[in-house]
């Protein structure tokens, strides 16, 4: 191996040959080509012009037009080591093309010639769009050239030293190359020099590869000397490649070009390339001694299966990488479609095993020294000398105890409650479980230490509330559930007019219990009493009773009741910031979850008036932020401006997990699902026994069509409240999208028509129209609609349109119409007065289809997708796209129909059909698409399995 390291006197270029000439080939060439252009040092060179100040300099000094036989030069474009690269004008096509052109005379040597052909041979062969095609070979005065199609964009080596790409674009963007790549190797190329400069970006910003110097055909054995120049770009080469003469590793394979697909790569994703030394010789001894670094250290956003896929490639063993480049492709783009990848990972043991190997004296060492340390160990251990760490700043609220005697008291117990919780998060110094995971716990348990285990805590407060006229006791300890001991203990009397702060008095004594330090901040937030006006306190306090009774969207009443009291409370006491807080968080909700109400708009405007005055008044309080990244996110869907104000609130909240979820969820609707799932978890960390977020993380997995996963967080939550019926029915739901009918049924026989939650009844439905038991679903819908309570009148219409599509169904074509024409009615009002709401269009879409009004129906459905695209919201955009397709078949547009569902297949999405996105099963189970059942693409549909 040549070590010798030496630099062009022109250009700068290193060179890696032991041979005489003080240029590199490509500079030798440019001189014959432009025979004004001094051969040497310029002026600014010898006055300390730096290496990549000429290289700069030389890439843009020839732009005038040069006749080169049939070709007019217009700029060059690169330079390499084999040759320059050159804009021209083909004068007998006239077109503009990329020629590159190399040798001249007897300075080219037998070696490069051989090389050029053998480049220009092997891509001229290649016929793909990720591969820059041939035009035209040939050689004029002693120069080989040949014209190449021109890629308007530039190199992808200039998008990556800017900043490392995102991990899905990287990911889209090197699956097509290894498709490209795989292409070739099936045509027995291989291209040997895969780099980030050797791949152009279109101005689209799709990638081709080129320059095929380095490439040979596979079943011909090369007849090119070997220099001692490396064969390939050393941050970029296999290690096999790097070995040069070795003959044990002399024949090339497919496994080559795969490592430099995988060098890429980790370079798109980290900044950098695998290996990067100070000289050539530097970096050779790193890719042939070491393994790279884990991407995933470079860039936190690199989740553990990219990572596996990128290492993988980059396996010094040519027999551990990936089989093929299609295997590769693959792979990344089961990524992608967020399913399990192929490589496995590689574990502690393995990447010892593998320094093991290359190290085998410093091997020796370490097991004598595992050895002593094992010995040790044990020892220690029988001795009983070490035990395990306590968790000492872990602390629970359980629910206080409500011993008023009056049942209509116990709002009074879960608001101090809440307001204990609220001032303990903002200490950073503390880990607090939040009440979502603690109220299903009974007040003043006996299995104290049980339930420290399961929430990962070694604390736990205990309290009760007694509330009389204007007399209110609160008493509370803090137990160590560990030891059984008691911390601290405490009684408040009061009188209901003083009892405000309470609660901060409490919080600042259990920090003190448990020595955590506050900072200035901290005990400024604690010394804060809310408001003085006890009437608004107590407002306030039912309001979050009601609040923390609520679960998600299920029980919209419970919100209203809130946000009645909340708004009580802000009257009471203008100045009440946490009040206004809490009002403008609920109704931006309500907005966000109702909004097909006549008073969606009227919710979204008494959202910014509530916050605007808690701005006022507190600006920089947790509370305020919190109501100002719902609005961002459920009013204005900005998206990155509610992430950036959720980041600064995790930062005032450590121990609570409402911002991570709120991140997490936004993620999802950014189509950011890897990032949703690394905020899921860290929200389950700190709050792990919560169903709503278990809930939440669930329905992510599920979207992802992640089914195993999405089971496994249902199961813990339903683990906490077992007599859930609600959560019940949403493995109904995973059942149906496996196909498996007869475990959804077993877990569907309570729901009837007076369920009161929409999800649990919808899927009842879906389940008797997959049996096809129509008559019992329509008997079900009608009385539904004949005895239910719906919470708007956009609601019942949509029970309406069910009820017709079903009736639709059975053959019942003029009672589906009636149906039909009633949902129609109610909808379009609802339109006319909310024409941008795009809720509002899908279910009058399939009351216009029903009625055979194909234009109106094609054009409503469309409609829904112009108002929330996929673009804008990952999570909703597709849902209306499966509507158009449902649309579609009905209107007899079948291919149309099937092209949107091949598509859905691969999207992950929240259905508005279905309570999974769709899958091949629903697909062969749903009679809605039953006119298609017959044709060849649909069928193909129906039987792609789901990895």
């Amino acid at each position: 191996m040549n070590t010798t390291s030496r630099v062009c006197g022109k250009c700068g270029a290193e060179l890696l040959s032991d041979g005489p000439q003080e240029f590199c080939s490509a500079c030798l060439l440019e001189t014959g080509l432009f025979t004004n252009e001094p051969l040497g040092p310029t002026r600014s060179d010898s006055a300390g012009e730096n290496v990549k100040t000429r290289n700069t300099r030389a890439a843009h000094q020839h732009t005038k037009v040069t006749d080169f036989g049939d070709y007019e030069l217009l700029e060059k474009m690169g330079h390499g080591g084999q040759g320059l690269v050159y804009r021209a004008r083909q004068k007998s096509l006239n077109r503009t093309v990329a020629l590159k052109i190399i040798g001249l005379g007897q300075l080219a040597t037998k070696t490069q010639l051989k090389r050029f052909h053998l480049e220009a041979e092997a891509a001229a062969s290649l016929d793909h769009p990720c591969i820059v095609p041939i035009y035209e070979i040939g050689e004029r005065d002693g120069s080989c050239y040949f014209s190449m199609k021109l890629v308007e964009g530039g190199p992808l080596d200039e998008v990556v030293s800017r900043e490392p790409m995102p991990t899905r674009r990287a990911a889209e963007l090197l699956a097509k190359l290894a498709r490209a790549v795989h292409y070739a190797h099936e045509r027995g190329v291989l291209h040997r020099d895969v780099k980030p400069g050797n791949i152009l970006l279109d101005a689209k910003g799709e990638p081709h590869l080129t320059d095929f110097g380095l490439a040979r055909l596979a079943e011909t054995e090369s007849t090119v000397t070997r220099t001692t120049d490396f064969l390939g770009t050393p941050s970029y080469m296999a290690p096999e490649q790097a070995r040069g003469r070795d003959p044990a590793s002399a024949g090339l394979t497919s496994a080559t070009d795969i490592y430099g697909l995988g060098a890429v790569f980790y370079h798109l994703v980290t900044g950098h390339p695998p290996f990067a030394g100070g000289t050539t010789y530097e970096t050779v001894r790193l890719l042939l001694e070491t393994d790279p670094r884990q991407p995933r250290l470079l860039n936190p956003k690199i989740d553990r299966d990219l990572n596996t896929i990128c290492l993988k490639c980059l396996e010094k063993d040519p027999k551990r990488r990936y089989s093929s480049a299609l295997a590769l492709a693959e792979d990344l783009e089961c990524w992608l479609k967020h399913q399990p990848i192929q490589a496995r990972h590689t574990g502690v043991l393995a990447r010892g095993r593998k320094w093991l190997q290359r190290n085998p004296t410093a091997a020796a060492v370490m097991a004598l020294s595992f050895a002593l340390a094992a010995a040790a160990g044990w020892i220690v251990w029988k001795s009983e000398f070490i035990r395990q760490p306590v968790v000492t700043n872990g602390v629970a609220v359980l629910p206080f105890e409500n011993l008023s005697g009056n049942p209509d008291n116990a709002y009074f117990g879960d608001g101090i409650q809440e307001e204990i919780l609220t001032r303990l998060a903002g200490i950073a110094d503390l880990k607090v479980i939040s009440r979502t995971s603690t109220q299903q716990y009974q007040s003043k348990p006996r299995n104290l230490s049980q339930i420290a285990k399961q929430l990962g805590i070694a604390n736990i407060l205990e309290g009760s509330v007694q509330k009389a006229a204007d007399q209110v006791r609160v008493n509370v300890q803090l137990i160590n559930a560990q030891t059984d001991s008691h911390l601290w203990a405490e009684t408040y009397d009061r009188k209901l007019t003083d009892v405000l702060g309470v609660e901060s008095e409490i919080a600042k004594r259990v920090a003190e219990s448990l020595q955590a330090r506050l900072n200035g901040r901290e005990e400024h937030a604690l010394a804060v009493k809310p408001t003085k006006n006890p009437e608004a306190y107590d407002a306030y306090l039912r309001g979050l009773a009601f609040e923390a009774r609520s679960y998600r969207y299920t029980y919209p009443d419970l919100w209203r009741k809130a946000v009645d009291c909340y708004q009580r409370a802000a009257e009471l006491d203008p100045n009440f910031a946490s009040a206004w807080s809490r009002l403008s968080g609920l109704n931006a909700h309500l907005y966000f979850s109702h909004s097909a109400e006549t008073n969606s708009a009227a919710r979204g405007d008494a959202a910014k008036r509530a916050l605007e005055n808690a701005q006022k008044l507190a600006p920089d309080s947790s509370e305020t932020l919190l109501a100002l990244g719902y609005y961002q996110y459920w009013v204005l869907r900005d998206y990155p401006a509610a992430k950036t104000t959720f980041a600064r609130v995790s930062k005032l909240l450590p121990s609570s997990s409402e911002a991570p979820l709120a991140l997490a969820l936004i993620a999802e609707h950014e189509g950011y699902w890897d990032e949703s799932v690394d905020n899921f978890e860290r929200a389950l960390s700190l709050d792990p026994r919560n169903v709503e977020l278990l809930n939440a993380a669930a329905g992510s997995y599920d979207m992802l069509r992640q089914f195993p996963a999405a089971l496994k967080l249902f199961n813990r939550a339903w683990d906490i409240t077992p007599n859930d019926p609600d959560a019940m029915v949403v493995k109904a739901s995973i059942y149906q999208a496996q196909g498996n009918l007869q475990e959804a049924a077993k877990l569907l026989t309570e729901v009837n028509a007076q369920t009161p939650t929409a999800p649990a009844f919808n899927i009842k439905i879906i389940q008797l129209r997959f049996e096809r038991n129509y008559d019992e679903a329509i008997r079900l819908l009608q009385a539904r609609l004949a005895q239910f309570h719906f919470d708007s009148q956009h609601e019942k219409a949509e029970a309406e349109v069910d009820l017709a599509l079903t009736q639709r169904l059975a053959g019942d074509l003029p009672g589906a119409k009636l149906t039909a024409e009633q949902a129609r009615n109610t909808l379009e009002q609802l339109y006319k007065d909310q024409p941008n709401n795009y809720r509002v269009t899908p279910p009058l879409s399939g009351a216009y289809a029903v009625m055979g009004e194909k234009d109106m129906a094609l054009q409503a459905a469309e409609r829904a997708i112009t108002l929330m695209p996929r673009a804008k919201d990952a999570v909703s955009g597709p849902s209306f796209e499966e509507n158009l397709a449902l649309i579609q078949m009905i209107a007899g547009e079948k291919s149309r129909t099937i092209s949107n569902l091949s598509q859905l297949l691969q999207t992950p999405y929240d259905s508005l059909i279905y309570y999974t996105p769709i899958t091949p099963a629903l697909l062969r189970l749903d009679p809605y698409w039953d006119p298609l059942r017959s044709d060849p693409a649909f069928q193909k549909l129906c039987e792609e399995k789901q990895k």
